[in-house]
């Protein structure tokens, strides 16, 4: 599957949803911030993208967004409701976490989930 966004969510398995925003945090390796640095945004600052945030298309993001978590976006009928679970799971990841355990913590969500994924080196 190519890269996965909103409108193909629906299509993608959870390990694709899953192996998509652990390569992305893990190459990234900031946290995705406003710009006054203390609220997590789907888009902060210098182009960041946080690990939902990752599964929205440059063309579908909006502002309107940002402040809302990904259930909110849910019941507003910006995003699918498919994957729920494991997005809100990596989404909590990205901003509650420190950058350093990022790693740790994706492997503790592929096991929740019960996701076979190479992207830790496993």
């Amino acid at each position: 599957m190519e890269i996965i966004t909103l409108k193909n969510l629906e299509e993608a398995t959870k390990e694709q949803v899953f192996n998509q925003v652990a390569k992305h945090l893990l190459q990234q390796q900031k946290k995705s911030l406003s710009k006054d640095g203390s609220t997590c945004f789907y888009r902060g600052a210098d182009g960041l993208k946080c690990a939902a945030g990752s599964l929205i298309g440059d063309e579908e993001y909006d502002k309107v967004m940002e402040g809302k978590s990904w259930v909110g976006l849910v019941s507003e009928g910006l995003v699918p409701s498919k994957h729920v679970d494991l997005i809100i799971y990596l989404q909590g990841l990205h901003d509650d976490d420190n950058v350093e355990g990022w790693k740790n913590g994706l492997a503790k969500v592929a096991k929740e989930f019960e996701i076979k994924s190479n992207i830790l080196g496993k």
